[in-house]
């Protein structure tokens, strides 16, 4: 009877399985995505302008190119499609003697070029994993991958973030090994895997940490598939890997972001969990546990076992973005965006779901001689993400955070919240100022750039890509970070329209001049 039950058990997981592959050949699982909508729609030309227009003036003391990442799918997506699923486009303006040009490339990934030898969107993406056949997507791929034959390691999008270090400009996304870039043209040099010593199944933090005074990048790698679920590494200044440490999860999560201090690192550890299994009975595979508690790690820099981590406990939330960690005495101390759960994705065990994704401003306090931890908000009234900080403050303690504002209007959609103005919050004085993008007019995250020869923490130029609704088109706009002036100190327009994304960075020409390829 024992041996009957689960003949039966399978053949019905079976038949689903081939039922749901069945359903999404047929095109069942194509749904109208709001992401591929107005300023989210991708853009199909890959451009090198010069000699742009100019309204304004640019600082004497921008020299070098801002560059920014973010989702463009080249071709239409076969199945459901999310924000975070699109091949990643970068989007650069380099700024030299005053004068502005615009560059933009798809990375060329291993995905991109299977997809393009395919003529057509491949892989399994977010959509298709959040949707009702997520089994049928994933058999049917594994298909598929067969029949196309074996590709080039690394099959992530490179969508999301950007870094430089050690004279390597790389594009990121937190499912994959970094992809190297070469600056200014925005040409795909390749997969950097340090020297081999990152695997093939390695994945690397779209939030890679740099020590502005010691030159090491500090990262971060989690998986979704088998223990230990993380791994913490150090690359020294030169670019060498030179530490890699596990660290054994219960449940394997979605981890987008961490903090460091001169001394500690913060791994957060929220219930956004990862269910395997679930997949089989056509549940949700990602699940935010609304009654399980946030934990939080915290560990020295120069940890070299899990045993070495000291565990806080919180209320469930999720925080996508830290903006910055530090030590004070017995405490380490961070500050980030937090939301009460995941918002762009869905919220299961929830009686009410995610009804918006209302990240503000938090503090946390770890005191790690009483074992105690306290939250507090900064910010109560703005809805903000997209935190940035003078990056010579990263992990020292700072008083100012900029960040871009959602807008709020009934007619909002909670999960397509576009970003009306940039903030500037004041940690000592609990005081915010706000720049409006002006009337149908969004902005992205704005990077703070340092004023070259600057002595005050805020003395710098917020940089952004905003898009004019009513002209569909976009420009590079740069505002003043210390005296938030409503009016921009300079308006680059560009020759197309940029589709909202997610972070970028602002290369000095030093760093251009600097890069490596080997």
């Amino acid at each position: 009877m024992g041996f009957f039950r689960t003949a039966v058990v399978f053949a019905r997981i079976l038949w689903k399985i081939v039922r749901h592959v069945i359903y999404i050949s047929l095109g069942f699982d194509v749904e109208a995505s709001p992401f591929l909508t107005e300023n989210f729609a991708p853009v199909d030309k890959e451009l090198d302008k010069s000699d742009l227009e100019i309204v304004g003036e640019l600082p004497a003391d921008l020299d070098g190119m801002y560059v920014r990442n973010g989702p463009n799918p080249k071709f239409k997506p076969a199945g459901r499609y999310h924000w975070f699923d699109g091949d990643g486009m970068l989007h650069g303006v380099h700024i030299s003697d005053g004068k502005a040009s615009y560059v933009n490339r798809w990375t060329r990934t291993a995905r991109l070029e299977a997809a393009e030898k395919a003529g057509r969107a491949v892989g399994v993406t977010i959509g298709d994993i959040l949707g009702p056949y997520p089994m049928g997507h994933i058999v049917k791929e594994a298909i598929m991958s067969r029949i196309r034959g074996p590709t080039r390691p690394g099959g992530g999008s490179a969508n999301t973030s950007v870094e430089y270090h050690a004279g390597r400009f790389l594009a990121l996304v937190e499912s994959s090994n970094p992809t190297q870039v070469q600056l200014p043209q925005l040409a795909t040099v390749g997969l950097h895997n340090f020297d081999g010593k990152l695997s093939e199944t390695d994945s690397f933090t779209a939030h890679p940490k740099v020590d502005p005074v010691t030159g090491e990048m500090l990262f971060f790698g989690y998986g979704l598939r088998r223990q230990p679920y993380l791994k913490y590494h150090v690359v020294d200044k030169d670019g060498q890997l030179v530490r890699l440490m596990d660290v054994k999860l219960p449940i394997p999560a979605m981890l987008h972001d961490f903090a460091v201090t001169e001394h500690h690192v913060i791994i957060p550890y929220f219930p956004m969990f990862f269910r395997q299994e679930a997949f089989i009975f056509s549940k949700p595979m990602f699940e935010f546990g609304h009654d399980r508690p946030s934990k939080y790690g915290i560990m020295h820099r120069t940890a070299t076992s899990e045993e070495e981590i000291t565990w806080f406990k919180g209320p469930a939330c999720y925080m996508f973005h830290s903006a910055n960690a530090w030590d004070d005495g017995d405490e380490v101390v961070m500050v980030g965006m937090r939301a009460p759960c995941v918002g762009l994705m869905p919220c299961s065990k929830s009686p009410s779901g995610c009804p918006s994704y209302g990240a503000r401003l938090y503090m946390w306090r770890f005191n790690l001689t009483s074992g105690e931890m306290t939250e507090k908000a900064l910010n109560e009234d703005l809805f903000a993400e997209f935190p940035t900080i003078n990056p010579n403050y990263r992990g020292r303690k700072n008083r100012f955070v900029y960040a871009g504002a959602f807008e709020q209007g009934p007619n909002m959609d909670v999960n397509l919240l576009q970003i009306g103005s940039a903030v500037k919050f004041d940690l000592q004085e609990n005081t915010v100022q706000e720049v409006s993008f002006g009337p149908g007019r969004f902005g992205g995250e704005p990077f703070f750039v340092p004023r070259v020869g600057a002595k005050d923490e805020d003395d710098g130029h917020l940089v952004t890509y905003v898009y004019d609704s009513s002209t569909d088109k976009s420009e590079f706009v740069v505002l003043d970070a210390k005296h938030m002036r409503p009016e921009p100190l300079a308006r680059v327009l560009l020759p197309q329209r940029v589709p909202y994304g997610f972070h970028g960075r602002w290369v000095t020409r030093d760093e251009i001049n600097q890069q490596r390829l080997d």
